[in-house]
């Protein structure tokens, strides 16, 4: 392998979000991968458009395999990334993210319920209509 290719293609262990971040700088690079290759980042990663690399889905301890078989294609391991955040910060993110998500819901069930009763006011006007 070039130490070009080594320079664009890294892992980088995020801390703060617990993933393995696998950044290919080049599409070239991408599909020169092997199919099993392919298969594998399809399968444990998925694509983040703000970072621009392939996040796993499972935490970074978990990936061992999928680093070894990077490391050994020539990407470079850039070590750790952020730093740990505390679980009672990590909770209240996950609180905070859970009531928005009840939030965005309870106003679409109260627009389908408004929605309903709609239809409801419009099916008993024309059954009155229609009985006259």
């Amino acid at each position: 392998m070039s130490t070009e290719k080594n320079e664009e293609n890294y892992l980088i262990r995020d801390l703060e979000t617990g993933s393995l971040e696998l950044h290919i700088k080049s599409k070239e690079a991408y599909l020169k991968l092997s199919s099993t290759n392919l298969k594998l980042i399809k399968n444990k990663f998925r694509w983040s458009r703000p970072g621009n690399c392939w996040l796993s889905k499972a935490d970074f301890n978990l990936c061992h395999a999928v680093v070894d078989r990077f490391l050994k294609l020539g990407y470079q391991d850039q070590g750790w990334k952020g730093s740990r955040i505390p679980f009672e910060k990590k909770i209240l993110q996950r609180l905070n993210k859970n009531s928005s998500i009840a939030i965005k819901y309870d106003v679409k069930s109260q627009m389908l319920q408004r929605k309903a009763v709609n239809i409801e006011r419009d099916i008993e006007r024309r059954q009155q209509l229609l009985a006259s």
